[in-house]
């Protein structure tokens, strides 16, 4: 027999680890929490990865967002390390396209455009926006989308740009920023698996029209097995060059579990958490 506890409060869901009323915290959802449990004589902590790409969307229908020099700037003024140090204590898989350690055309694109506070400012004038640019950051409130954002809106103002932060309840970012695109920038974790396809979609709420990607992508989408994963490599390495999105990082799946547990998965592959194999001692 299983039964299953839905936490609202991460703090909560520890607290009930603690004190012995939990087996498994199938996702930890405050990292900074991992040293409570470092006793190996009472639990154990797993390490892997999800599907979860921390994105910091970009609305390519604005009008500064369209310009490819701009998301490039946006992209070099962030330092992607500090921001998942500082977000989520380290954990988690730098990535730099809208592809995971666990698919099978992962490329580590993390450093493709790197931290260069001074050559983005190059790239904002070169655009036009010498004097600054102003751009409205909503983010649902989540813990990862809350403290990304004002790390994201930190580094920004060093080079001109003001984020100017909106946080929403899901209620209200589902229709306002998924559905009507209402919206400069946000921060969202995309868990649907393998789900770079959604750039091919100019409909999708980044507007992103690329010809040239949805070429690439269709080749890759269309190809024998054998070919499809460099075919799909070149695709997610032409997103990152283009700066589609800033990719943050990939959201890591920590479980917490008593010692007594055994024979559960280090990597969540879906929005599901397999209870086949599990045992307890």
């Amino acid at each position: 027999q299983v039964t299953f506890r839905y936490y609202s409060d991460p703090n909560a869901m520890n607290a009930s680890m603690l004190s012995g009323d939990l087996d498994i915290i199938s996702n930890l959802q405050a990292p900074d929490a991992l040293p409570q449990f470092a006793d190996t004589s009472r639990f154990t902590t797993i390490s892997g990865s999800t599907n979860g790409e921390v994105v910091l969307g970009l609305n390519n229908a604005t009008e500064a967002l369209a310009k490819p020099e701009v998301r490039r700037a946006l992209t070099m003024a962030i330092d992607r390390k500090a921001l998942r140090d500082t977000v989520w204590n380290g954990q988690g898989t730098l990535i730099g396209s809208m592809v995971v350690p666990t698919d099978p055309w992962w490329e580590d694109l993390s450093n493709l455009t790197p931290y260069d506070p001074e050559k983005a400012r190059e790239l904002l004038a070169q655009a036009g926006y010498a004097d600054g640019l102003t751009l409205r950051l909503r983010v649902p409130v989540v813990p990862y989308a809350v403290k990304s954002a004002q790390f994201v809106a930190s580094q920004l103002r060093d080079i001109g740009v003001t984020a100017t932060i909106e946080e929403l309840e899901f209620t209200r970012w589902i229709p306002e920023v998924l559905t009507n695109g209402d919206y400069d920038m946000t921060i969202v974790a995309h868990v649907e698996a393998r789900d770079i396809a959604k750039f091919a979609n100019p409909n999708y709420y980044w507007h992103y029209d690329s010809a040239e990607f949805r070429r690439l992508f269709t080749l890759a989408d269309e190809a024998s097995e054998a070919d499809a994963i460099p075919l799909m490599k070149r695709a997610a390495r032409y997103l990152a060059e283009d700066a589609a999105a800033i990719w943050l990082f990939a959201l890591p799946n920590l479980v917490i579990t008593k010692s007594t547990i055994t024979g559960v998965a280090q990597n969540a592959t879906s929005l599901s958490f397999d209870l086949t194999m599990i045992a307890s001692a």
